[in-house]
Formats: C-alpha cells, sequence, structure tokens
C-alpha cells in the first residue's frame, strides 16, 4: 500500500474528486451530493470559495475535506472562523489512520483560526469517528443543535395573507437589516457581496410598512446535484404508503430532486414566518423545484417537513481555547448558512 500524501487540491485531481464527492451519505433519508460536472467549480461558485484537502495514494484520491474562512458575529464582535465540510473518502481507506494524519495536515492550513463543523445525528460512522478523544486529535465543542428541513413543495393551493405583505429585497435593504440585528453566526455582509459569493433572490414579510423577517431564495442546481440513495426506518414506510396509494410523499430511490435553500433566514415572529414561507415555496415551486431547504437552530414553527437533525461544533486542538458560549438552541436565533454547506 502507498504512503498517504496529504496535499491541497490541483485541477487534476478534479475528475477524480468530483466521483469521490458523489458517494452517498449515511442515514435513515441517505442522499448522494453529486457536484458535475466539476466539483472544484462548486467549491469556487457556491457560497465563499472554498479550498480542498486531498489525501492520495500515488495517483489516487481517497479522501477530501473542505474548507472556507468567512467572518461571522460571535459574541458581539466580527470574528474570522473556518467552516470544515464535505468529508468524503473511500469505504476501504476510511479509518483512523487516515483520518488522523488528515487532521494534523489540516491544522497547518487553518491558520490558528477558529474552525467549526457540523455533523449529522443519522450518521453513526462520523459521530463515532469524531466524538472519541484521540492523541493528536481535535475534540469537539458543541455549539448549537440544528435541523436541516426539507420541505415537500406538494400542488396544493397558494396560502395568502391579508396580515403581511412580502417582496423581493434589494442588497441594500438586507445589509441595512442583518446590521441592525446581529445574531450569532451571522455572516459579515456587504453590498459587494452580492452577485458573487451571495447569488440569489431576497424576500422580506412586512405588516404596515414594518420588515418583520427575510430569506434568500438559492438556486444551486448548476453546481449541485442531490439523488435520493435509499430511505430506512419511517422513511421507507412513508414511501411504501406513497406507493400503495399512488401519492407522491417521496420520489424514488434513484431519483434526482431538484432543491432551492435558503440563507440569511431571520424571522422570529411564526406568522410571519408561515406567511415568508408560503411564498419561498410558491416561489421554489414555479423554478420546478421538489424541495425548499432551509436550516434553524433549536425548535422550528413548520408543518410537514422532512427533518436532517445535526449538531454544529467548535473544533479544538490541544492548548486552544473555546470561543464565549453562544446562546443556548431555541432561547435565541442563531443564524446557519445551510446553503453554503
Amino acid at each position: 500500500m502507498s504512503r498517504l500524501v496529504f496535499r491541497e487540491a490541483r485541477p487534476e485531481d478534479d475528475a477524480r474528486l468530483t466521483r469521490l464527492i458523489a458517494l452517498p451519505m449515511p442515514g435513515n433519508l441517505s442522499l448522494s451530493f453529486a457536484r458535475e460536472p466539476s466539483y472544484l467549480q462548486a467549491c469556487a461558485h457556491c457560497g465563499p470559495p472554498r479550498r480542498v484537502l486531498t489525501a492520495l495514494e500515488g495517483d489516487k484520491v481517497v479522501a477530501l475535506t473542505s474548507f472556507f474562512l468567512r467572518e461571522y458575529w460571535w459574541d458581539g464582535q466580527p470574528r474570522q472562523v473556518w467552516t470544515l465540510s464535505d468529508f468524503r473518502a473511500l469505504p476501504k481507506r476510511a479509518g483512523y489512520g487516515i483520518t488522523g494524519q488528515g487532521w494534523k495536515a489540516l491544522r497547518e492550513l487553518l491558520e490558528d483560526k477558529p474552525a467549526m463543523l457540523s455533523v449529522v445525528q443519522d450518521n453513526t460512522r462520523a459521530l463515532a469517528l469524531f466524538s472519541k478523544p484521540r492523541p493528536g486529535w481535535p475534540s469537539l465543542h458543541p455549539i448549537a443543535d440544528l435541523r436541516t428541513n426539507l420541505t415537500p413543495l406538494l400542488p396544493l393551493p397558494s396560502w395568502s395573507s391579508k396580515r403581511y405583505k412580502t417582496r423581493r429585497l434589494s442588497p441594500e435593504e438586507i445589509v441595512n437589516a442583518l446590521g441592525r440585528d446581529p445574531r450569532p453566526l451571522q455572516p459579515l455582509i456587504e453590498t459587494k457581496d452580492f452577485g458573487t459569493t451571495i447569488a440569489c433572490d431576497f424576500w422580506g414579510v412586512f405588516q404596515d410598512e414594518r420588515l418583520l423577517g427575510f430569506a434568500g431564495l438559492h438556486d444551486q442546481s448548476r453546481h449541485r446535484q442531490v439523488r435520493i440513495h435509499s430511505y430506512t426506518g419511517w422513511y421507507k414506510k412513508l414511501h411504501r404508503l406513497g406507493r400503495a396509494l399512488h401519492l407522491p410523499l417521496l420520489p424514488e430511490p434513484g431519483s434526482d430532486i431538484a432543491l432551492r435553500t435558503t440563507s440569511l433566514l431571520h424571522c422570529p415572529d411564526p406568522s410571519a414566518w408561515q406567511a415568508l414561507r408560503a411564498t419561498l415555496c410558491k416561489e421554489a415551486r414555479s423554478q420546478k423545484a421538489a424541495f425548499l431547504v432551509w436550516c434553524r437552530a433549536g425548535p422550528n414553527p413548520t408543518n410537514l417537513s422532512f427533518a436532517y437533525r445535526s449538531r454544529l461544533y467548535q473544533i479544538l486542538w490541544e492548548g486552544e481555547k473555546s470561543l464565549p458560549a453562544l446562546a443556548k438552541s431555541g432561547s435565541d436565533p442563531l443564524s446557519f448558512e445551510v446553503a453554503w454547506l
């Protein structure tokens, strides 16, 4: 077996990275997140540009992870924090050795700045791999419990509200709204970011001309594709029920699903959120999407959604101090950008 070599990805690695990233993720709702035609192009165009660390045996790519640096509000002040995602390894090479060497290689690239990652609760392999302390490995410090929601865009009558009005927002309106109420883990956004690291339509919900909430709507299908791999648990039962009733409750395994994702979602009023969500669903449905994906910390005022529950962690290396604690999940709105992961 060749010696493992860790280095940042190069253009000649792209085809192998694109195949590796498409491996299905474990869980009761098992999805694969493809990046056709190019993983590296997706890393450059979907959200903040990210760097990619690869593990190679000879000329074979056997593992990867990606990471990007962004400035967030944390404890009332801006801090540069890395976000890690896209952990993948060939099944025959996933193990403690490659992970331990990978952490060592990754630490040298993080420039002594704080870093965080999220782990889906159904991903028992990742939880077991990251949760047990080992020499030279970082520990995981919990930040918040998250819930990523996949809301089916069923062909139902559109819900409308006479109490609330919704309309598109300009970048200037979004920047002003964010500046009035910085939330924990809210990214620092400027108008120059729109059309580059932020490319989407923004919608706001109003009552008597007062802005009560807002969210962005992303179409990432040019660089990201999602495929249903398999169902287990209650998802499998729901899929069987849909088949028996001849209703499209869940897509067939092996099928691609069209998504739209939200960003900068902030709407603490449950009633106003229902009006805003109805507009987002209507717009996403008009774009031929099958699901709307959105993420909130703690409890969510919603109806039918399939939820990926996860936990957000800060990665703590030996001798490193944790950042000041954030508010407990559900007690304060926490901004977290599922659209960028």
